[in-house]
């Protein structure tokens, strides 16, 4: 190593043992020293490249390109890739000067090709998490569209299909339905799931304000519009929304005045403040609803009827709950879970409670059985919750469940038996285990399994999986 006669013994030990390659030529491109690391990278002989030109060595194919040759030409440092024996290599060459002149060039070699590798592999994994990340939040939306806004029936399964290829546009919807049915859960489960989820949600009941208190708390005002208006103008729920979502709840108690107003928003998405005479444009998605007989209203002559043909272009209509008392047990189980985990209770309710709860009428649909729920659980002190319980606080006295045209051309057993084969297949449903449908049912294993192959249904077999 004469050529190398200038650095120490020591240094040429660290280039020795080095995990990197390293190669240092002269100025004229003469290889004066390779390292054990880049003779196993290169796959040469250090006693064949030794004391022989880069420029040489380029030529015979030994160097695709050389770096050597390269750095000497531009005079810079230069970085290249190379494959050599299945290796991918990063060659760097870094010119030293002497007065001007380039006096060595040091070459550094590196194998990346595990570093590659574990890049390839993290991008896959990368995109194996991703789609498994889309694929959960599929699931979720259809578990939230089986909780409060949506439960098991067919009816309301169509509607869940309807919101679910819907929300993505920014297609007005029209939701119809008595109070109580979910209108406001609907409207933010289309925001959350729309392309604006990340924009505001922002909601006004039409039918809680006057009209003058309406239009301005719509679209703002400018500083002195009227008597007691804010002297620097007021900013409007509409304004508000830009991006996002409008709610317009209760659009049936909107005054015929200020629906000419809201016709050129839907149209145009331009509004007036009150009190200016200049235009504003938004973008946002306009959602409403109402629980009146938007048709029955324009016959009236107290709804416009081309606000109602713009208004419902998707018209999502919500059956009562006495309409689809099968949700029942879905519903009754969402809550008893919700109103557990917010109150840090276990309690559970009786299968006669239920079919208390099964017999009321819910004229006040959702909501009420909301409340009846929470009321349940936080006055009864009791673990578990009874028929007594349910008739105290909602004064059910046995409407029946199952109602039919000839209920009373039918004997007892006859009424009973379809009553226990609509009882037994929805807690079918709600139950997870063979198990846990036994013990809510309160019967033995042998009787459930007999009950069960008298109406021809099936349990959900997963007990086998249990420990």
């Amino acid at each position: 190593m004469g050529g190398l006669s200038w650095i120490s013994d020591e240094w040429i030990k660290f280039f020795e043992v080095s995990y990197d390659g390293i190669i240092i030529a002269d100025g004229e491109g003469r290889i004066v020293y390779i390292n054990p690391a880049s003779e196993r990278l290169e796959e040469v002989d250090k006693d064949y490249i030794v004391g022989r030109l880069a420029r040489d060595l380029e030529e015979e194919g030994i160097y695709e390109v050389s770096v050597t040759v390269k750095t000497l030409r531009e005079r810079k440092p230069v970085s290249l890739m190379q494959y050599k024996g299945g290796k991918q290599l990063v060659i760097t060459g870094i010119p030293i000067f002497e007065d001007e002149e380039i006096k060595w060039v040091y070459i550094n070699e590196r194998d990346v090709t595990e570093l590659n590798k574990i890049k390839r592999d993290s991008e896959e994994v990368k995109a194996i998490a991703e789609k498994y990340k889309r694929q959960l939040e599929e699931l979720q939306v259809r578990e939230e569209a089986k909780s409060e806004m949506i439960a098991g029936s067919k009816a309301m399964e169509k509607t869940a299909a309807l919101l679910e290829r819907i929300a993505p546009t920014d297609i007005l919807v029209l939701i119809e339905g008595e109070s109580g049915t979910g209108k406001d859960v609907h409207a933010r489960w289309i925001h959350r799931h729309s392309l604006r989820k990340e924009k505001p949600f922002v909601k006004i009941d039409c039918g809680a304000l006057s009209e003058t208190l309406l239009e301005s708390e719509l679209f703002g005002y400018t500083k002195g519009a009227f008597t007691g208006a804010s002297t620097t103008g007021k900013k409007g729920l509409v304004e508000a929304a830009d991006g996002g979502t409008l709610f317009l709840d209760e659009i049936g108690e909107v005054p015929l005045g200020l629906q000419v107003k809201l016709l050129r928003l839907i149209q145009d998405k331009v509004f007036v403040p009150v009190g200016s005479v200049e235009e504003k444009t938004v973008d946002i998605r306009i959602i409403a609803a109402t629980n009146r007989n938007l048709k029955e209203m324009i016959e009236e002559g107290t709804f416009r009827e081309d606000l109602y043909y713009r208004l419902n272009v998707v018209p999502v209509k919500l059956p009562p709950l006495r309409e689809r008392k099968e949700d029942l047990f879905y519903l009754i189980e969402y809550f008893l879970q919700k109103y557990n985990k917010k109150y840090g209770f276990h309690k559970k309710i009786q299968n006669k409670a239920i079919s208390r709860l099964c017999d009321y009428n819910w004229p006040g649909n959702i909501r009420e059985l909301s409340n009846v729920m929470e009321r349940l659980l936080v006055v009864v002190p009791k673990a578990a919750i009874d028929a007594g319980d349910v008739e105290t606080v909602i004064g059910c006295r046995g409407e029946e469940v199952i109602r039919t045209d000839d209920d009373e051309e039918k004997c007892y057993d006859e009424a009973f038996g379809e009553f226990e084969h609509y009882y037994l297949k929805r807690m079918i449903q709600v139950c997870k285990t063979n198990g846990e449908l036994a013990q809510k049912t309160g019967l033995s294993a042998s009787t459930l399994k007999r009950k069960l192959r008298k109406y021809g249904l099936r349990a959900k077999d997963r007990t086998k999986n249990e420990p």
